[in-house]
């Protein structure tokens, strides 16, 4: 018999119905439990809490789909309402939003049919789940989403890299971050653009609005990543032109670079298993920095890596500008980016794979050389290693990394093998 505490709630429709035990998930052990079944089926309380939920998303965000989950399908029929609504600064006004409900494997993995797919693929989906604890629903469905070919860019398994490496996952909300930089004060704002002058060597072309426009949202994510004791961040955002979290995410490279200068490892395009690398260099002393392959240069067997950040501040061959960028590479808007070439001398390359067998390393050792490189407010580097770079290019793709790899200074080959002789992963070695 489970005693239920009936209580009230700011809305007088609404109440929550609590009930203190000891409360046992496939995943989790819980003291209390909410029921909220009756917001779940009655359609007065539905509404009440669609009105509650619409505010973190009616002004600034699009949503195209709502995929529900635990028979939330009433709540996100009013929640698909309410976003359609005629409103000042309403998103979502007279488009369709589509209300669907996945299906289950055996083994509890999230399915669309053939018919319900074409609604996430491409689409902003909002994922409506009635509860959360340890976050394997909330990890799950997004994987969904990804696999169906929604907006999460660089696909990671959350659940695997957990399993492997120990780690706790969060999927963090714009809104959050949204709100932590509208408290952000001219007193914190005018503080973060001194110690940008402090960290970058400041390009004169940055104006004092992207300035500060950077400095408030730098320190938005320090306010974030102390919330929810981040240990590393994995990030991306595609919506539409001109709304409020295009700016934050325009916005992002100097924080997120001061944010890895301070152990902090910060990852875009939602790269979590570059992540896990880049924080692997920096527990072991090597720096680290976020990039991809780019070029090949023939003549001089070398080959050319580099992205918009970020980089720990360890890397750098000199110290690292502040530059503006009217046009963002491959990505929307404009603002500041980070410039600079990693420290000429060894360097090690990591990439965490994951496979059908599950997740290896993938490991080359080189050297950063001198030699042009381009100047377009990137962390671009010459790298030559002791094979060809034809060759290398061959056997490391063909160990089916991800496009994105991991750079720290230093040979640390030898130390990330001990590290994954420990947890039983399978290391490939290019050089």
């Amino acid at each position: 018999m489970i005693n239920m505490v009936k209580l009230p709630t700011n809305k007088s429709s609404l109440f929550l119905r609590v009930a203190k035990g000891h409360f046992a998930t496939s995943h989790s052990h819980i003291n209390y439990y909410i029921d909220v079944t009756t917001q779940k089926a009655r359609l007065s309380e539905a509404k009440a809490v669609a009105k509650e939920l619409v505010a973190a998303y009616q002004h600034n965000t699009i949503v195209d789909t709502v995929l529900c989950l635990d028979g939330t399908q009433v709540i996100g029929t009013c929640l698909a309402n309410e976003l359609t609504k005629d409103g000042f600064s309403n998103m979502n006004a007279h488009q369709t939003i589509y209300v669907i409900t996945p299906e289950y494997t055996t083994g509890s993995q999230i399915i669309l049919r053939d018919n319900l797919a074409p609604m996430v693929r491409g689409k902003h989906v909002l994922i409506l789940a009635a509860s959360i604890t340890t976050g394997y629903t909330a990890q799950a469905a997004v994987e969904a989403v990804n696999y169906y070919g929604g907006m999460v860019d660089v696909y990671s398994d959350l659940r695997l890299q957990s399993t492997v490496f120990g780690t706790h996952a969060e999927i963090l909300e714009m809104c959050e971050l949204h709100e932590f930089r509208r408290s952000v004060t001219q007193r914190e704002a005018d503080a973060r653009v001194a110690a940008f002058g402090e960290a970058f060597v400041v390009d004169g072309g940055c104006t004092p609005e992207e300035l500060e426009r950077a400095a408030r949202t730098s320190v938005a994510l320090d306010k974030l990543a102390e919330a929810h004791r981040l240990g590393s961040l994995a990030y991306y955002y595609a919506g539409a032109a001109g709304n409020a979290y295009e700016d934050i995410v325009t916005s992002v490279i100097a924080g997120n670079t001061l944010l890895t200068g301070r152990g902090i490892p910060v990852a875009a395009e939602y790269e979590v298993k570059n992540v896990q690398a880049m924080k692997i260099m920096s527990l072991l002393g090597a720096g680290d920095c976020f990039s991809e392959f780019y070029g090949m240069d023939f003549t001089d067997d070398v080959i050319l890596l580099g992205h918009d950040g970020p980089a720990h501040f360890l890397l750098g061959e000199e110290k690292a500008r502040l530059v503006p960028l009217p046009v963002y590479h491959g990505k929307p808007g404009k603002g500041l980016s980070i410039q600079m070439s990693v420290k000429h001398g060894p360097v090690t390359l990591l990439s965490v794979v994951e496979g059908r067998d599950g997740i290896s390393f993938l490991l080359a050792e080189g050297e950063s050389v001198p030699g042009p490189v381009l100047n377009i407010g990137n962390i671009n580097s010459r790298y030559r290693f002791p094979l060809p770079a034809r060759e290398f290019i061959d056997r490391w793709s063909k160990a089916g990394p991800s496009h994105h790899c991991a750079i720290g200074v230093g040979h640390v080959a030898g130390a990330i093998r001990k590290y994954a002789a420990l947890l039983g992963i399978p290391v490939t070695v290019v050089c």
